[in-house]
């Protein structure tokens, strides 16, 4: 009934619907490509309302991701090889800070890290303006004392975006 059937919520409940897209897990942050997984009929009511607003996909956008799919064991192992990668450096620069401490995420490429050491506002605004490297203020997710960190990037821009904010904060 659905594809990955065993990898969805939607599996589980008919008031459930799990998007997909090629964007993050492949890399692909301009391909405006992906899917929702839902019960038949909202699947259908789904399709229709985007038929309103989205009429046709371009159809070079449809061969690349046709091509991506091709490929994706290979895409997703380089990527989550990657991943892991730049984990262990957030992880490793986390723990030789003392002013900051995580709950060290299970899975995913963003964690939320506490900053003790003063103003994470103040922190994310100098670290964007001095060096041109951005973290997310918890303030946005109700969190003030907390800034948001992504490893989902390329090594050498995390490891220099790690470097500034080692500046700042040391």
């Amino acid at each position: 009934m659905y594809p990955n059937g065993e990898r969805t919520a939607a599996k589980h409940s008919s008031r459930i619907l799990t998007t997909r897209s090629l964007t993050k897990a492949y890399g692909l942050n301009t391909l405006q490509m992906g899917w929702i997984i839902a019960e038949p009929i909202l699947a259908e009511k789904l399709r229709k309302l985007l038929d309103l607003f989205i009429p046709t996909m371009a159809s070079p956008s449809e061969q690349l991701g046709l091509l991506i799919l091709e490929k994706a064991d290979e895409l997703l192992e380089k990527n989550i090889s990657q991943l892991n990668y730049n984990f262990k450096l957030v992880e490793d620069f986390i723990s030789n800070h003392e002013t900051l401490t995580w709950e060290k995420p299970q899975f995913g490429s963003i964690g939320f890290v506490k900053y003790a050491g003063g103003n994470v506002d103040m922190l994310a605004s100098y670290l964007a303006e001095k060096y041109d490297t951005i973290i997310s203020p918890g303030h946005f997710f109700g969190a003030p004392e907390y800034f948001r960190i992504g490893w989902g990037l390329p090594t050498d821009t995390l490891e220099k975006g790690l470097e500034n904010l080692g500046k700042v904060i040391d």
